[in-house]
């Protein structure tokens, strides 16, 4: 697994860098490790975290939408009110929102706001 965390944290600097497919490319490697270890885990919804944020600076909505969703179910599965699960709902309605469903984005965000106040 630290393999996984490495190529993870490699990726997180080369988004930080503006390197997007770089950053694409660490977090795909390590997508393949924790995929097969840890599947449920919260550092695989927070991977897939990055994915959607990655592809929203691209402008890849509809990749950006099937990761974030992909995240908030494994997040929902097992950490149900984890700050990764909150912000995964909040950045799906933002995109929800730039893709023009400005009433399903508000419906989205205004959980997620609702959930960390109840927190």
């Amino acid at each position: 697994m630290s393999i996984a965390v490495s190529y993870y944290k490699i990726g997180n600097v080369l988004y930080a860098q503006g390197k997007l497919e770089g950053a694409l490319q660490y977090h795909h490697k390590a997508k393949s490790i924790i995929q097969t270890l840890a599947p449920d885990s919260l550092q695989f919804a927070q991977l897939y975290h990055f994915f959607g944020e990655t592809y929203m600076r691209q402008g890849k909505f509809e990749a950006c939408s099937l990761y974030l969703n992909s995240g908030r179910r494994i997040g929902r599965a097992q950490h149900h009110d984890s700050p990764i699960l909150l912000s995964l709902t909040a950045y799906s309605g933002w995109v929800l929102h730039l893709r023009g469903k400005s009433k399903e984005a508000k419906e989205k965000i205004n959980s997620a706001r609702d959930r960390l106040h109840h927190q």
